[in-house]
Order: structure tokens, then sequence, then C-alpha cells
């Protein structure tokens, strides 16, 4: 099979147009002119050769952060300023305090025991005092210091300034222990003490103080003639309940 071959004519009108397109593009001044007078140069740059090309700047997008919400917090309780009661302060009454009575202490021979008689105090008050008086061997305690009580201070007693009011010529007549309580019976001439209420203040301190020297008796129960009584001598003292030396007018 023959080869097609251009002719020779061809590709001398090629080469010429080659040749021109080259003057041209290498002249650039001359392919402008040739632009502007074909009408192309309006259809390639319609907005001017020397216009900026638009370029449209799209913004890029702005990423989501997710921010976690603060937790709700409760506000603290204000701190209550404790206020001043305004109730006012009760002081609670002092407790009746005893007569304060001197102990000595007692001689060491067997069977001494205390007997409490009246002395004038500083203040011109009869109170209990101490006395040490020894007794028969043998005898109950409770009703030995009882009986040696009834007999009246001694003549040494006396010197120290003892003194006593309990009634001449009374009587003890029977002495008992209850859960703590002396039941003390007297003769009637115990509650017929002519000296009024200090008088009988007096007789039933000398009893109390002397039959509670004992850690076995705490009270004494004054009876008449075994039998219990009201009070002591016309509207004295009330005896109707066991005393103590605190209650002890």
């Amino acid at each position: 099979m023959q080869k097609f071959r251009m002719p020779l004519w061809a590709l001398g009108w090629l080469a010429a147009v080659l040749a021109v397109l080259v003057i041209f593009l290498a002249n650039q001044t001359a392919v402008d002119r040739l632009l502007a007078a074909t009408g192309l140069e309006r259809i390639l740059y319609p907005h001017g050769k020397n216009a900026q090309p638009l370029v449209v700047t799209v913004p890029a997008p702005t990423p989501t952060v997710l921010v976690e919400p603060a937790p709700k917090t409760r506000p603290l309780p204000a701190t209550a300023t404790p206020q001043p009661d305004p109730t006012p302060a009760v002081t609670p009454a002092p407790a009746a305090e005893e007569p304060s009575v001197p102990e000595p202490p007692l001689p060491s021979t067997p069977n001494t025991y205390r007997l409490y008689f009246l002395k004038l105090s500083p203040d011109g008050r009869m109170e209990p005092s101490s006395f040490a008086r020894e007794l028969p061997a043998g005898a109950t305690p409770l009703s030995a210091v009882l009986k040696a009580l009834m007999l009246g201070p001694t003549l040494q007693d006396k010197a120290q300034g003892a003194i006593t009011m309990i009634p001449e010529g009374t009587k003890l007549l029977s002495v008992r222990l209850h859960d703590k309580t002396a039941l003390v019976s007297f003769s009637d001439e115990f509650q017929q003490n002519t000296s009024g209420l200090e008088g009988l203040a007096g007789q039933l301190k000398e009893v109390v103080w002397t039959a509670t020297q004992f850690g076995s008796v705490d009270s004494v129960q004054i009876l008449i003639n075994g039998q219990s009584v009201d009070t002591l001598g016309d509207g004295g003292i009330s005896v109707s309940s066991p005393l103590t030396r605190g209650s002890v007018p």
C-alpha cells in the first residue's frame, strides 16, 4: 500500500503560516494590534487586558466547638449567727448549808463518841458543838450517846461553853433504827421547852446532830411516848417527818 505524502506546495504553505505565527508571537505589540484589529481583544479580554482576574474567596467554615455547660452550684447556706437568748439566765439558789460544826479529834480511848451540845457562836447564835464522851462498854452506841445527852453537859463541858436546851426531866424511852432513820421516843417533858422556838430548835439540833454522827443514821424521827406528833410545843416546830442536819431550823 502506497503511503500518503503531502505535496510540496502544502508543506510550503504550512511553513509560511508557521513562520507568520512565530513572528507574531515573538512581537507582542504586533499581536495586540492584530487582536484589536480583528475584534478578538474584546472577546478575550471583556474587562480589559490589564484587569485583575476576579477571584471569589470563600471563607473557610468556622469549626463548631462544643462547650459543656458549667455545672450548676447551689449557694452555700449562710452561717447563722447565734443570737443571744433574750430569756435572762436564772441562777439556782444555793443549797442550804448545814451549820459549821468544829470537829475536834476524838481521843484514842475505846468507846469514845461525840455528844453535841449548844455553844454560843461569835455572831450570837446557838450552834451545835462537839464534845467527846467515853461511854460504858457493851452498850449500843446510838442508845448510849442519846442517854448521855439527856444527862446534860458535865462541869468540864460547861467550862468549854457547852449549853443544853433539852428540858430538865426528859427521859429517853426507846430508840429503833429503820432504813437509816432513827425512831427516837421521848417523854412528855421533851415538848415543854420554856425558851420558845429558839429553845425547841436548839434541843432538836442536839438530838439530830448526836444521832447522825453514825454512818448508819441519816435522819431522826421524833416520837413522844412512842407516838408521832405534828409539832413540838404549842404551835412550834414541825416534827411530822424525819429531821436531818439540814432541815432543823
